[in-house]
């Protein structure tokens, strides 16, 4: 617990991502960690948690499909 506190106070109780506030959400900041090493990463809002877990392995994918249709680089 005393690590989680620790990266608590250094994101200032925010999320990673979104910047929320811990006050602002209604779960507890979520420890995110690299499931390929378990290294951990920084304390995420479930929402933002979520959505790095299912973008994770994709990624490369997903750009690749955004880029064909973005306008300003086609």
């Amino acid at each position: 617990m005393n690590d989680y506190n620790k990266m608590f106070e250094q994101q200032k109780g925010k999320c990673a991502i979104c910047k929320r506030h811990q006050n602002n959400l209604t779960r507890t900041l979520c420890v995110d960690h690299d499931h390929k090493t378990n290294q951990v990463r920084a304390l995420l809002c479930v929402t933002c948690n979520t959505d790095v877990s299912v973008v994770e392995d994709r990624l490369k994918e997903m750009l690749k499909y955004l880029n064909k249709y973005r306008k300003d680089v086609n």
